[in-house]
């Protein structure tokens, strides 16, 4: 796939990934401008679970399944945000379609931000 006009922003979020520090990155814009095929080729040659969120119910299962499918080592990982990202912490989450995460549950963006400030930093 060829990138227009993409270079800079794949070299930013390839410069992350080979941090070794915990990096949280965030891509947001108009829908159908390529975000996801920014992402994934990002992403290649890396450990990495790439989750697309759904509307609806069970997206934190429907992630486990999709993350166990990858990593089988994480069957036994308690079904809970917190678990499934400190069982997968040394590899790649990317997570579209985000909002519907959150009308699941309102909640969310605060669960999330526990996990980066003290399950995966700690």
């Amino acid at each position: 796939m060829i990138f227009v006009n993409r270079e800079k922003e794949l070299e930013a979020i390839k410069k992350r990934l080979e941090s070794k520090s915990l990096e949280l990155i965030i891509v947001y814009g108009r829908r159908r401008i390529g975000k996801t095929s920014l992402i994934l080729k990002a992403i290649e040659g890396y450990p990495s679970v790439y989750y697309l969120a759904v509307e609806g119910k069970n997206n934190l299962l429907k992630f486990k399944q999709t993350a166990e499918r990858l990593f089988p080592e994480i069957k036994h990982v308690k079904e809970d945000w917190e678990s499934l990202f400190y069982a997968l912490k040394d590899k790649v989450i990317v997570i579209d379609e985000f909002p519907y995460l959150i009308e699941e549950d309102n909640s969310i963006p605060s669960i999330f931000q526990r996990i980066v400030d003290e399950v995966l930093k700690g």
